[in-house]
């Protein structure tokens, strides 16, 4: 609750019965009393033995009567103290080890009076060491990597200082974790599986089970298990075992974890596991099926899988089976609960008073820039009368904060406004000045810079070297030949091989004459063929010249070879079977007449008459008897339809249809031949 007078925060005090205020020292209930007696101890009322506040003195301290009650570099440890008491109790409430939370503070405490670390983020690091020696000096793995998980640090850096911290208080322990054994026993299962050390008495069975299996990731599991059972399942004082035969009983679990089944033989493989670790072959059984047992507890806890069940006296599934399915399941489910786990933050106070004692991991040794003050009140309340002696003393106040200066930005505005530049600072005491990263400052060497290429992300080039050098860059100065180092020049062009290459993707050689010939050759075919086509289209253009202005078409009809099947007789058998006899036709144009071509093609006869028109009169018996006359008129072409006088004849055609076919007589009997 806040404090009636002044609202500041109060805490608890024992020797006043009462809650105390941190910043004026107001009680907030002066009237309560106790009764206490010799046979009757109220110390551990309101906080553990150990971890109790100490209580705050009720008068000022400093003859400058500005200094609050509990402010104090003393009191300010004890409170560092006990936050760090309390966060080693949470740390191992989560490592399943409560018990040794008094150990871990005082191994912690004693750190603390020998100098070892400073108030900040090392004193977690030195909480979770301290944690881990307690947990090896009662027989349990130290699980360091468990306890990095949780502190959210490398368990490399974990391992350093357990080390260090142990050398520095003189503790010696001797180690129980079975995962200094797995390597080893990794190794010489290897070695027997390569037939490489004799009389190990497996069956073959069983080595052919285990050739299927990778080793490392078994190794993988037998390390996890481990560091699950010390955290899940802690072995009492009453059972103790060696740390050689609980790593053998993992190694098998692990292997019929892996291959997801039991592994026959199981008593042989423990027997030569046993036999490389120098103990007996029972031990190692008796601790297989205690781990066994305890696993298959923890497989009840996973929400997912089916635990070992028994109906009328028989299980449907034995234990060794439902454990190998099941263990990389309970590992995995018993990580991801530790990574979920989160512990309380301590919140240490310190101030500029006790700078020297803040030790920041990956930070300089200099934090006067970032210490944290206990409380803002320091801030606020002023002094109420100023000491002169206390004011001359420039010892007892804190050094003032020194003013980061960036060069960079220190450049940018010198080179927009030079006489509007900062002054120099002044010259600090070689003491407390830091070492700068240049001599000079940034804007005297890019005063002094002969050229502002050099800062530049790209080099000069030769040129622009030689033009520096030589005082210009015209012929005279600089020469052609010395644009180029030697043999820069032919690096720039294509050897042999990159003409091949480039000679294979481009389809051009520079040997192949006759590539040359069929490609000249080609293109004199194409300019005959289009020399023809003109003359052709000349042709047309002056026969129909007479007539109308000549419309240019394009046409893929062969105009020669239709003017040779229109010359055919329509009704002999030559022209039925597609065959065309030009010689029985003497001069006879009347198909190319009929489709106006004689002048296309130059077959214009030289007669006087301009129209020609024959007519032949068939005369068919049709059914009735009756005699019908037909009438067959051959058109001249288009030049003829024009006399000398220029007039335009036209030609009436009545009732005209193309001619019946001659072959049979009538209707009636055109199947009288077929079936005579």
């Amino acid at each position: 609750m806040p404090c009636t007078e002044c609202g500041g925060p109060t805490v608890w005090d024992d020797a006043a019965s009462s809650d105390i205020c941190t910043q004026c020292g107001n009680l907030a209930d002066p009237a309560q009393v106790i009764l206490t007696s010799s046979d009757w101890h109220t110390e551990g009322m309101h906080h553990d033995l150990g971890l109790r506040d100490p209580a705050a003195p009720n008068f000022l301290k400093t003859r400058s009567n500005y200094t609050l009650a509990g402010q104090g570099q003393g009191i300010r440890d004890q409170k560092n103290a006990l936050t760090m008491a309390n966060f080693i109790k949470s740390l191992a409430v989560s490592m399943n080890a409560p018990g040794l939370t008094p150990r871990a503070t005082v191994l912690f405490n004693q750190a603390r009076a020998i100098g070892y670390f400073r108030w900040g983020s090392r004193a977690r690091t030195v909480a979770g060491v301290c944690l881990s020696l307690a947990l090896r000096e009662s027989n349990r793995p130290d699980s360091i990597h468990d306890i990095a998980t949780l502190l959210r640090c490398s368990h490399h850096l974990l391992s350093r200082t357990f080390i260090s911290l142990a050398a520095a208080l003189k503790i010696t322990t001797i180690t129980v974790d079975p995962s200094v054994y797995i390597a080893t026993l990794q190794s010489y299962l290897t070695t027997i599986l390569q037939d490489q050390t004799p009389g190990h008495d497996l069956p073959t069975p069983l080595l052919a089970s285990l050739r299927q299996l990778s080793l490392l990731s078994v190794s993988n599991t037998a390390a996890a298990l481990g560091r699950t059972l010390a955290r899940s399942c802690p072995s009492d004082g009453n059972t103790k075992s060696s740390a050689a035969s609980t790593a053998c009983a993992i190694f098998m679990l692990s292997l019929e974890a892996e291959s997801r089944d039991t592994l026959g033989s199981i008593g042989d493989l423990a027997k030569c596991l046993a036999a490389r670790c120098h103990v007996g072959k029972g031990v190692v059984m008796s601790q297989y099926k205690i781990i066994q047992d305890q696993v298959a507890l923890l497989i009840e806890k996973v929400p997912w899988l089916e635990g070992y069940r028994q109906k009328g006296g028989r299980a449907k599934l034995s234990k060794r089976l439902v454990v190998a399915r099941g263990l990389k399941d309970v590992i995995r489910f018993n990580e991801e609960i530790l990574q979920n786990t989160l512990l309380p933050d301590p919140l240490l106070q310190f101030d500029s008073d006790d700078e020297k004692d803040v030790d920041e991991d990956h930070e300089p040794e200099d934090h006067t820039a970032t210490t944290i003050p206990s409380s803002g009140a320091e801030q606020d309340v002023k002094r109420p009368f100023a000491d002169a002696d206390v004011q001359a003393s420039d010892d007892d106040r804190a050094a003032k904060r020194r003013k980061i200066h960036h060069s960079l930005d220190e450049a940018s505005r010198f080179l927009l406004n030079p006489f509007n530049a900062p002054a120099a600072p002044k010259k600090r005491d070689s003491a407390q000045a830091k070492p700068s990263v240049s001599k000079f400052p940034l804007t005297s060497y890019v005063l002094s810079t002969a050229s502002l290429s050099s800062v530049g992300p790209r080099a000069p080039t030769r040129l622009q070297l030689l033009a520096a050098a030589r005082g210009g860059s015209d012929e005279d100065a600089i020469k052609d030949e010395e644009l180029f180092a030697e043999g820069e020049l032919e690096g720039f062009l294509r050897n042999d091989e990159e003409v091949e290459m480039f000679g294979r993707i481009l389809q051009y050689s520079d040997d192949d004459d006759d590539g040359d010939e069929e490609v000249k050759a080609s293109r004199e075919a194409e300019r005959k063929r289009k020399e023809e086509r003109n003359n052709k289209r000349k042709r047309v253009q002056a026969g129909t010249e007479g007539l109308r202005q000549p419309v240019p078409k394009k046409s893929r009809v062969n105009l020669e070879a239709f003017a040779k099947f229109m010359q055919g007789e329509p009704g002999s058998d030559e022209d039925v079977e597609g065959e065309l006899d030009h010689e029985c036709h003497d001069g006879d144009q009347d198909g190319f007449s009929l489709l106006g071509l004689d002048s296309a093609l130059g077959l214009e006869d030289d007669g006087d008459e301009d129209i020609s028109s024959l007519q032949h009169i068939i005369q068919e018996e049709d059914d009735d008897g009756d005699v019908q006359q037909r009438r067959r008129t051959t058109k001249a072409n288009h030049a003829s339809l024009a006399n000398d006088t220029g007039e335009e004849i036209i030609l009436q055609l009545d009732d005209w249809r193309p001619a019946s076919p001659t072959d049979f007589d009538s209707y009636e009997t055109r199947y009288e031949q077929e079936y005579d």
